[in-house]
């Protein structure tokens, strides 16, 4: 799915009783034009109804983000546009002050006069305006007061309504250090001393809500100081046009003003899966923190990471009580044995991490109030009716049997997460994985594609069950990554099926196999084992239209990758 054209911010804070009714007029006027858009509402730590009152809406464009404690309009908007996925960006005010009909134009304008910025004025002779004397006053003074200092020719920068391109968005912004009352000001100031000189103003049609936008004595002390900051930082130190680092609004990436990295606590972190995701967030500037009781993890996965001063690995079975002095930030939750070899050899292990386990994970995360990512997996399905998976299939799954420890295990983990998250207030997000391979595969773990091609090497015949014609779909390392770190710094609660859709039966990767590997191997047949699924593939849709995510690498690619990786690990033994 193509990513929306309009994001819209709303930054939120005590806005219990406006909200909903916000939201709800800006969707109904939006779902009137003929093109798409997303709404994402930024709880910035607020301590009231907000957020719940916000997931109450049923539209599915709208997305819930929240963090705590306050940290202000500026902090808010940044991180707002950090998860937005539009050509074009938009903020604007919870209070629901403007007329929602107003943004078509707005967004027309910003095409029209290719602009770089469209404001909003109440001072536009075309604008009408409801709202008390004094704050007209108030407006006329400030406006006199940033033409002096900073010769800015706009008549309002306060209106709380402003259309920008992403150009704009994501090299403006990363260098605004104000958080609240002069952020709209610092905006167009740096944005002016970076080239952007394209500002559109355009006239408003606002309604003065006296519960949100009254103003006084300390707000205004404020508002100056701030205002004073912003032109000594200007004028003076020149700070805005310096080269500061790289300020990039990826999903993931710090903001200047976040005073530390992220951290995060990553259970089973040095499994195959862990590992990568370990290595990505290290790479982002993340702290983590790796927990694994290595009964299938391995520590040569993440020996290149130990040198790293921002990762710490500790040796802990997460069924056992767990406590961390540090703030945690996130906590995502790998830690299970996962291939069919190791769930029937640790059949206890395997229902005890997903049950007390995961509950002393999502105990921890309600104390760091941390949000909590959870990786379920396609066997919950079971031997699925329903083709492909969506997520509300609710599956074919034996209760008693071999993989009953794994599957019911997981379905159990699921219940948990729910709980936590509706009865707890945990901020949690779960996706469902299906087969993923790729480097740091166990040669010996029984999934198929690392059997295969650990066989294929060897030259020995690769073992097909059954007749071969049951399917599964392989997903590349790399695009599971790209998923979940897509779903951490989301606020999606899931469950996501992430896997790639393409479909194959176990005698056509068989031969791909052999034909990648230049094996002289053989293909023989065995009997297929109790409850093994005769197909497997997910609906991605939710993936798609959620986390704007679909895999990228095909199976040759991705098989390519992970067969040189085993040629390395094998020559490397000798």
């Amino acid at each position: 799915m193509a990513n929306p054209k309009l994001s819209i911010i709303i930054p939120a804070y005590n806005e219990e009783r406006n909200i909903y009714r916000t939201l709800d007029a800006l969707v109904k006027t939006q779902d009137a034009l003929n093109y798409d858009y997303e709404i994402l509402v930024v709880i910035d730590g607020s301590p009231d109804n907000t957020a719940s009152e916000s997931r109450r809406h049923p539209s599915p464009r709208v997305q819930v983000l929240e963090y705590s404690p306050n940290r202000g309009k500026g902090y808010a908007i940044k991180y707002g546009v950090r998860h937005a996925r539009g050509e074009f960006i938009t903020f604007t005010d919870a209070g629901g002050d403007f007329a929602p009909d107003q943004f078509d134009k707005y967004l027309n304008l910003l095409e029209l006069f290719k602009a770089d910025i469209v404001i909003g004025s109440k001072r536009h002779p075309a604008s009408r305006v409801h709202y008390p004397t004094l704050r007209r006053i108030y407006s006329k003074i400030y406006y006199l007061m940033i033409r002096v200092l900073f010769g800015l020719r706009v008549t309002d920068t306060q209106a709380g309504i402003k259309f920008f391109t992403r150009e704009y968005a994501q090299n403006v912004l990363p260098r605004l250090l104000v958080k609240q009352y002069a952020f709209d000001l610092e905006m167009l100031v740096v944005g002016r001393q970076l080239g952007y000189t394209r500002i559109f103003e355009a006239p408003v049609e606002m309604e003065f809500n006296k519960s949100t936008s009254g103003i006084g004595y300390n707000a205004i002390r404020s508002i100056i100081i701030d205002t004073l900051a912003v032109f000594y930082r200007a004028n003076i130190l020149r700070y805005y046009t310096k080269k500061v680092g790289s300020m990039a609004l990826d999903v993931g990436r710090l903001t200047p003003g976040d005073k530390r990295p992220s951290t995060h606590l990553l259970t089973g972190g040095a499994g195959f899966i862990g590992s990568h995701l370990a290595e990505r967030l290290l790479g982002m500037g993340e702290r983590v923190i790796c927990v694994d009781n290595l009964i299938t993890g391995n520590l040569d996965n993440i020996k290149h990471l130990r040198s790293n001063p921002n990762f710490q690995f500790i040796k802990h079975d997460i069924c056992q009580p767990f406590a961390v002095k540090e703030k945690i930030d996130f906590i995502e939750n790998l830690a299970c044995p996962a291939s069919p070899i190791d769930y029937r050899k640790l059949p206890l292990a395997t229902l005890k991490v997903n049950s007390q386990g995961t509950k002393n994970m999502l105990d921890l995360a309600r104390h760091h109030k941390a949000r909590f990512f959870h990786t379920s997996t396609s066997e919950v399905y079971g031997d699925p009716r329903e083709h492909p998976q969506s997520e509300s299939y609710l599956g074919n799954v034996n209760p008693y049997g071999e993989r009953s420890c794994y599957d019911e295990g997981k379905r159990f983990a699921e219940a948990l997460v729910y709980i936590y998250r509706h009865d707890h207030g945990v901020n949690t997000g779960m996706i469902r994985i299906f087969n993923t391979y790729g480097p740091r595969m166990r040669p010996r773990d029984g999934r198929v594609v690392s059997t295969f091609i650990r066989q294929a090497l060897a030259g020995e015949d690769l073992t097909v069950y059954g007749d071969g014609s049951q399917t599964r779909s392989f997903c590349y390392i790399d695009d599971q990554i790209d998923a979940q770190i897509k779903m951490i710094y989301s606020n999606e609660e899931g469950p996501v099926n992430v896997g790639n859709p393409c479909e194959f039966t176990m005698l056509e990767l068989a031969r791909k196999v052999i034909e990648l590997t230049g094996s002289g191997s053989r293909i023989v047949f065995e009997p297929l084992p109790p409850d093994d699924p005769t197909q497997r593939q997910p609906d991605i849709t939710l993936a798609k239209v959620k986390l704007d995510w679909a895999p990228k690498i095909e199976l040759d690619e991705g098989l390519v990758k992970t067969i040189d990786w085993f040629k390395h690990q094998t020559s490397s033994t000798k």
